[in-house]
């Protein structure tokens, strides 16, 4: 399981973004979003992601800022259908980038709002167990907080568009969705006023082999070897 600080655009609203804290589990294929304003209820909302549209996969419509900007390449749109958010109680985490001294900074200049601190529990919540790395970046391995679920009927239709700081964790969570199962990557290409894309993509999903996440280990699963948990 690995766990990172990451931006959503609101459902309702394009343009306007808020701090969360994302959660991926590849044993139960699902991810899990904190909730809005909430930084303690980091287990809130669950998605069984079933296609990944990465830059310049996705529409021109799902953003209203530059198409070409480094944000927008830092930006996963994700489908799938709502599920229950799984039971992890016990589970350790790999907390990517977190706490990282400029994340906060990133987010409010990524979204070009003025946000509280970072979307995370207190110190206190988490219980720090071993150090670890993830691609460079700062990571921990802690135990979760006990949070209140959000009520959602499983198996509703839901899309959400992702934005991440900086291309460490963003290729991070491109991998891990990489080894999902069911999850498919848009080949469909949309760049505005291009019929056939003829610049280079960053971060694609086709370079993914040369990433690495360290393996973090879990109550539910002891077997050695996995890219991400």
């Amino acid at each position: 399981m690995v766990q990172m600080e990451c931006v959503k655009q609101s459902t309702h609203r394009i343009g306007s973004w808020s701090p969360r804290v994302l959660t991926m589990d590849r044993q139960s294929g699902t991810l899990t979003i904190s909730r809005h304003q909430h930084p303690t209820d980091v287990f809130y909302h669950t998605l069984l992601p079933s296609a990944v549209q990465t830059w310049p996969h996705f529409s021109l419509e799902m953003l209203n800022d530059d198409y070409y900007s480094n944000e927008a390449k830092l930006t996963l749109c994700i489908f799938g259908t709502t599920a229950a958010v799984p039971d992890v109680a016990a589970e350790e985490v790999a907390v990517v980038g977190i706490p990282l001294p400029s994340s906060h900074a990133g987010m409010a200049a990524l979204s070009g709002t003025s946000f509280p601190p970072p979307s995370l529990p207190p110190a206190a919540a988490y219980t720090p167990l071993t150090a670890v790395a993830v691609n460079n970046t700062s990571a921990a391995v802690a135990t979760r907080v006990t949070n209140r679920s959000r009520r959602e009927k499983p198996g509703k239709f839901d899309a959400w568009v992702l934005r991440f700081t900086s291309k460490a964790p963003y290729n991070v969570a491109v991998q891990a969705l990489a080894q999902l199962p069911g999850v498919k990557f848009s080949k469909k290409e949309n760049l505005p006023g291009v019929g056939t894309c003829t610049k280079e993509v960053p971060f694609s999903a086709g370079a993914l082999g040369a990433l690495s996440v360290t393996t973090v280990p879990s109550h539910r699963s002891r077997r050695r070897g996995s890219a991400f948990q």
